[in-house]
């Protein structure tokens, strides 16, 4: 595990070493396939390492798989930020051991955050209970994919639900109708994280496209955590209550 400059998380955790694949729109610009091919070749990792971030066989570490449990301090962790836990790559073994050690480390909160949630529907759908420190999101970042992956999203078993709306592309809206449901879908969501795309080719934001995210939470009632600073001259780092 490590620091990361993530605002809303302690520390990210990745067990699995692996180079994701684009998927749509907000994989262009991905940091983590930029990380990727910086250290394909990096001598200081091992050979299947390097391997890994090049796009073969992923590799899952035992020694990092057994950090959370030597952390005793309670702390929220992202999980597998450094590619995709519902990536098609990824054995079913790995994803056993890594969420066998999520119930382990019951004193932290886990995060994690997929564009494939048909993958961990059909996995987690087994489950009969859903892990109590383990929270769900999906990554979106236009109306297309949240209309694709939010609704999965809310049939999988899970303590809490999020979505990350980063590289926020366009506006989008998840307001409710008359009946309290969204036309496609019940709201049925937790938190909201927002932000622009970042790094050397990112591409136009619109503040505007925030704003309307933003009063869709307060009408929901739904928390809101705004990362690109002040949002009208305030900050939103609204978060769920951890552990409720």
């Amino acid at each position: 595990m490590q620091g990361t400059k993530i605002e809303y998380l302690d520390m990210t955790w990745n067990p699995i070493a692996m180079r994701c694949t684009p998927v749509s729109e907000g994989c262009r610009g991905c940091w983590h396939l930029r990380y990727c091919d910086r250290h394909a070749s990096n001598p200081k990792f091992g050979e299947k390492r390097r391997m890994a971030y090049s796009g073969a066989q992923v590799i899952l570490s035992m020694e990092e798989l057994a950090k959370p449990s030597a952390r005793k301090k309670p702390a929220i962790i992202g999980v597998q930020f450094m590619g995709d836990l519902g990536h098609e790559k990824i054995p079913e073994i790995f994803l056993e051991a890594i969420f066998r050690k999520i119930h382990e480390a019951k004193q932290h909160t886990f995060l994690t955050l997929t564009k494939r949630p048909e993958r961990l529907f059909d996995w987690m759908s087994l489950a009969n209970d859903p892990l109590p420190n383990l929270w769900l999101g999906v990554s979106v970042e236009n109306q297309c994919t949240a209309d694709e992956r939010i609704p999965i999203l809310l049939q999988i078993p899970a303590a809490r639900r999020f979505v990350s709306v980063e590289p926020m592309l366009e506006e989008i809206d998840l307001r409710l109708d008359e009946n309290g449901r969204h036309p496609d879908y019940d709201w049925g969501i937790d938190l909201i994280i927002c932000g622009p795309e970042t790094g050397p080719r990112k591409r136009p934001f619109d503040v505007v496209w925030a704003r309307s995210l933003r009063d869709q939470c307060a009408e929901a009632g739904t928390p809101f955590f705004y990362k690109a600073g002040e949002l009208d001259g305030k900050l939103h780092h609204e978060w769920p209550e951890v552990g409720a």
